[in-house]
């Protein structure tokens, strides 16, 4: 087996599991207007951690769900809901959005 492909494919597998490009598909040009109580729809329904925080502009805060992919990409106005941590599109780390967050009861 050629030693180069091996390597290249062993990147690859770590960055999946590691998570590295898991907002590579997020587009806040493109995300879907909604609420925060459509997001605690989904983060109840899917108690494997994959709603993340990725920033906020003068209008939306911005979550992306790495399991819905390209159609992931979502934001609430800021007058519905007010993350523990902000930061501006692109700049910061993105985290893990639980249900309580949502209600308004922060809780990184």
């Amino acid at each position: 087996m050629d030693y180069r492909l091996s390597s290249l494919a062993f990147i690859c597998w770590m960055s999946a599991v590691l998570g590295f490009g898991c907002s590579a598909s997020f587009n806040a040009q493109h995300a879907t207007t909604t609420t925060p109580a459509y997001l605690r729809t989904i983060v109840r329904v899917d108690t494997t951690n994959h709603l993340a925080y990725m920033g906020s502009d003068g209008s939306y805060h911005y979550v992306f769900h790495v399991q819905i992919g390209d159609g992931g990409s979502f934001r609430v106005p800021i007058s519905e809901w007010q993350p523990p941590r902000t930061f501006p599109v692109g700049q910061g780390d993105p985290y893990v959005v639980n249900p309580l967050m949502l209600s308004g009861q922060h809780r990184p």
